[in-house]
């Protein structure tokens, strides 16, 4: 998953933009331990 589509998922969610990247790890954390998307997926668009 790509920064910018997490940024996305994340205003989805939130109805806001996240203040900081801390924000947005942490809301990827708590997406991938609800199972909506996997370890695969952020790893394969980060390399």
């Amino acid at each position: 998953m790509y920064v910018n589509e997490l940024q996305e998922a994340f205003i989805a969610v939130k109805q806001y933009e996240p203040q900081s990247s801390n924000e947005l790890l942490d809301f990827a954390q708590q997406q991938y331990l609800k199972g909506f998307f996997n370890s695969y997926e952020l790893q394969s668009r980060c390399t």
